[in-house]
């Protein structure tokens, strides 16, 4: 077997792994209705050959099909979103139920972790083009394997996590610029990306974008008429069906009231993974490797960069400044990681030990819930202890101990993916909660 294909299969399975682990018990099934939403559309298009699902917009006061069965009243024919990710949960929800009954978490996650494992392999392949170095690709394929937000939100039933796949797919066309093969892919992404979820656009957009300031032509082409040919095909679809109550639903979806403080909001105010308040550190550290590369000018790092401001300025422009939906931001996490991969090798290279020590600090939330959810109590000696201890390297760096200094900073590296691995391992709703319950219950009250 070719090694190239060995390597990827193995990441794969390590990324099925770690992602099947009480896949169904956790994220929290029922925490959004979002995967029954979605699982509606695909499923009733299956069987019914009729698109129908739960939705809110008055658009669909005509349309009708049950009630009493969600929150919301099931409407038919449906347009919230464009169906192409709704077939992978409703195929399998097909294939066990009629489409109307109470959806399955084991049933409709399970493709959702196969999804997740191969977007593991396929980063691989992005990361060992993008570093060049096998260990540095490794390293970072590693993080995006084990980080407990990535495998968390990588088994929720929402289309962001396809688009995840269409990124990094995008990300390989780039990096491979003189393949073949490479134009035609970067076009069916931006086909598909769009199919998969309005939000899509921001695929094609970033290789639009990417395209002008690179001087690329080849690359605007495919990005646009991808772009055309996907929002065609969409139109094409809610015609066949109901062309006047599209552009209604479509319209109503334009109207969402934004604010000028989403990203500080989603982000450090009220980061979730789902619903509830949830941060493990990688996500700010992501933020600030992002912020990191910026000052890079090399063609490659000018993709992530693209690819992550393009992300972050599409969810300011269409989130609400109170949505805290976390799965908005699974979108950023190819390029963040890589981003962190980045930085990573630099703070290695340079044996930059006081920035070392400040990633520590970022990702000290981490550490917190190990402590949480192992049941763990630090003693506040031992907190301060673990503050200090991502400064170790700096330490025997100022005492010329240089060799000792980055066989510290090897385990640091180390330690966090064991860090990483017995969160995901460890997690209970019970401690989900309690950690959510803590920081909304100590928030400031306003007098």
């Amino acid at each position: 077997m070719n090694k190239k294909i060995l390597i990827f299969l193995l990441f794969v399975i390590g990324g099925f792994f770690f992602r099947v682990s009480n896949y169904y018990l956790f994220p929290v099934f029922g925490e959004t209705s979002d995967e029954s939403a979605w699982t509606l559309l695909g499923s009733s298009i299956l069987q019914e050959k009729v698109p129908a699902s739960w939705s809110y917009f008055q658009a669909y006061d005509n349309y009708v099909y049950k009630t009493g069965v969600y929150d919301a009243p099931i409407v038919r024919p449906v347009f919230d979103h464009p169906p192409l990710f709704s077939f992978f949960p409703g195929l399998a929800h097909t294939l066990r139920a009629n489409w109307i009954e109470s959806p399955s978490a084991k049933v409709i996650r399970l493709p959702m972790v196969i999804i997740g494992a191969i977007n593991v392999g396929i980063f691989w392949l992005v990361a060992k083009k993008f570093f060049k170095e096998r260990k540095w690709a490794a390293i970072t394929t590693i993080l995006f394997m084990t980080i407990p937000e990535i495998v968390f939100g990588s088994r929720l039933v929402v289309a962001e996590n396809l688009i995840v796949t269409w990124i990094l797919l995008a990300l390989l066309a780039i990096l491979y610029e003189k393949k073949k093969w490479s134009l035609s892919l970067l076009f069916w992404v931006s086909v598909f990306s769009i199919l998969t979820k309005i939000s899509g656009i921001v695929v094609p957009v970033s290789i639009c974008a990417l395209a002008v300031l690179q001087k690329e032509k080849k690359w605007f082409k495919v990005g646009f008429f991808g772009a055309v040919t996907g929002v065609a095909v969409f139109a094409l679809y809610g015609a066949f069906y109901n062309w006047e109550l599209f552009l209604s639903v479509l319209q109503a979806q334009s109207t969402r009231e934004l604010g000028l403080a989403t990203f500080q909001n989603r982000f450090f105010i009220h980061p979730t993974l789902v619903h509830h308040l949830f941060f493990d550190g990688w996500k700010i550290l992501g933020l600030f490797a992002t912020f990191f590369i910026l000052q890079k000018t090399q063609k490659k790092y000018r993709l992530l960069q693209f690819f992550s401001l393009i992300n972050i300025l599409f969810i300011i422009s269409t989130a609400g400044e109170t949505t805290f939906h976390g799965w908005y931001d699974f979108v950023l996490w190819p390029s963040f990681v890589l981003a962190i991969g980045s930085l990573f090798k630099e703070i290695y290279e340079k044996k930059l030990y006081l920035l070392s020590g400040l990633v520590w600090i970022l990702l000290l939330p981490l550490l917190r819930m190990v402590s949480v959810f192992g049941d763990y109590n630090l003693s506040l000696w031992g907190v301060r202890g673990a503050v200090s201890l991502g400064f170790t390297p700096l330490f025997f760096e100022s005492i010329s101990f240089k060799k000792t200094s980055q066989r510290f900073l090897v385990l640091f590296f180390g330690l966090l993916i064991i860090l990483n691995i017995f969160v995901v391992f460890s997690i209970t709703h019970t401690g989900y909660w309690n950690q959510a319950e803590f920081f909304s219950s100590n928030m400031p009250k306003v007098r």
